[in-house]
């Protein structure tokens, strides 16, 4: 899996929004967007909900956390 992504997925998991994401990480919008499709598409799971306030992590995205948060660390 490629490191861009899971720190990509950490961001968004952190921020809980898209944007302020792309801010932290120094990319465009849909540069994280693009990214975390990627991430959706190989494990099948969209990872994070819309909401009115940004995004909500799935039950996987919870489990993953912690499991990318220590890879990277």
């Amino acid at each position: 899996m490629d490191l861009s992504l899971i720190r990509v997925f950490i961001c968004v998991y952190e921020t809980k929004n898209i944007t302020k994401a792309a801010d932290i990480l120094n990319l465009s919008q849909p540069s994280v967007s693009y990214n975390l499709n990627r991430l959706r598409q190989q494990l099948h799971n969209p990872l994070f909900e819309r909401t009115q306030y940004g995004v909500e992590p799935t039950k996987l995205a919870h489990e993953l956390y912690p499991v990318f948060k220590r890879a990277i660390c």
